[in-house]
């Protein structure tokens, strides 16, 4: 896009809508008294609610025609130049010859539709009057779950990911909303278990020989320092002291019977290794032992 000539494709132009509408509905604050940030408007409420939906809106339909577009661009067309409203780009995309592009929205997702319809169309064509914006803001949360889900599953496209090229501000407004969050850790948490799966089935072959290294580590480690290297800690599926903790096999419970894997990660306070994952804020056991008696002695 240059000064003399503006161009967006199908699918830029509906992502650029819906960007815009998340920029105005979600004020980027981290006001600590809120559990997550919710949606307010950035300037004037009013017209920020309304123009917020116009574009969420518009960025959907948009959305619809590009799957479209990628199974048959004609059907796109009506007559002319002239392209297919809601119903219509529903409508075919329901009775694509190929029924793997085909969609079809549940009950759920097509009340979520209409509510926001019945919205934009108040804003768009009438006056805006005793709007419950309680009520407003969950069809709101409900329409940006949707169009999420949507790009995921038929478009291939995740939006929350670092790789995919929007500010991070915005990526940090969609991530506000909890059903995407939620959706984004679950995935996360699916990829670690496969990796781990993957980490377990690689342990088996070699067992005795990453043993072996580990009790020979220890035995350096000894050597040089005098005190005991702790090569294991207490896994937490087969309570047994038998979980790596570093090295190419950390987080592999080496117990015969257990062979699971356990995420790890970093202690916030100390940086030592500790059970979690990367994106909580986790202490290990002994600075939440030190925690606890910081706060009882505090009493005393």
């Amino acid at each position: 896009m240059t000064l003399e000539n503006i161009t967006l494709n199908l699918l830029e132009n509906a992502l650029d809508f819906i960007i815009r509408g998340l920029d105005e509905l979600y004020n980027d604050s981290d006001d600590s008294e809120y559990e997550e940030r919710f949606i307010i408007p950035i300037s004037q409420p009013q017209r920020d609610y309304k123009y917020g939906i116009l574009h969420l809106y518009a960025g959907f339909i948009l959305l619809l025609k590009e799957k479209l577009y990628r199974d048959t661009p004609s059907l796109i067309y009506t007559k002319g130049e002239k392209t297919v409203d809601y119903k219509q780009v529903t409508d075919r995309l329901k009775k694509l010859d190929n029924s793997e592009n085909q969609v079809n929205f549940n009950d759920n997702d097509k009340s979520t539709i209409k509510n926001i319809q019945d919205y934009r169309n108040v804003f768009e064509h009438y006056k805006i009057e005793n709007v419950d914006t309680l009520k407003l803001k969950e069809v709101i949360i409900d329409f940006i779950d949707l169009i999420n889900r949507f790009l995921n599953q038929h478009l291939e496209i995740d939006i929350t990911s670092p790789s995919f090229d929007i500010p991070p501000e915005t990526r940090g407004k969609i991530l506000s909303i909890k059903p995407i969050y939620d959706r984004m850790i679950e995935e996360s948490k699916r990829e670690i278990k496969a990796l781990g799966e993957e980490k377990v089935k690689t342990f088996k072959k070699v067992r005795l020989r990453v043993l072996r290294d580990l009790k020979k580590d220890n035995e350096i480690y000894f050597d040089r320092t005098g005190d005991d290297y702790n090569i294991f800690s207490i896994c937490p599926k087969c309570d047994e002291e038998k979980l790596i903790y570093e090295g190419e096999f950390a987080g592999v419970c080496t117990n015969k019977k257990c062979y699971e894997y356990t995420s790890l990660t970093h202690c916030d306070k100390c940086g030592s290794i500790t059970i979690g994952y990367d994106w909580e804020e986790t202490w290990c056991e002994y600075c939440c032992e030190y925690l606890a008696e910081l706060i009882e002695n505090d009493k005393t």
